[in-house]
């Protein structure tokens, strides 16, 4: 088994991963946040061969910041299985302050 770390917005050759993960980099706030995560996972979900696994922070957090983004699970959800694929697992129930969402081919 082997982890890469590797930019896959800005590297053209890439190849296929068993499992993509991404943890942590959806929590900054900025008005693209969505098209840039939709970008961001549909590229994730095209170079896995199996699945890909991702974070969020959650609006159901009891704890907030002004400067992180906390996502509706249900929002991005839908975005995920509207825009790149239906076959997903949503997890809220392991931390009172984020969720995970898993995508499989």
């Amino acid at each position: 088994m082997s982890f890469e770390l590797v930019d896959i917005l800005e590297v053209t050759e890439i190849k296929e991963y068993s499992y993509v993960f991404g943890s942590g980099i959806f929590f900054l706030s900025d008005e693209s946040w969505e098209s840039y995560m939709l970008q961001m996972v549909r590229r994730m979900f095209n170079i896995c061969k199996l699945g890909v696994g991702i974070n969020f922070l959650s609006t159901f957090s009891r704890n907030t910041d002004d400067f992180s983004y906390y996502a509706n699970p249900s929002d991005v959800l839908s975005l995920i299985m509207k825009n790149i694929t239906s076959k997903v697992i949503l997890r809220h129930d392991y931390r009172l302050n984020d969720f995970t969402i898993f995508l499989y081919k």
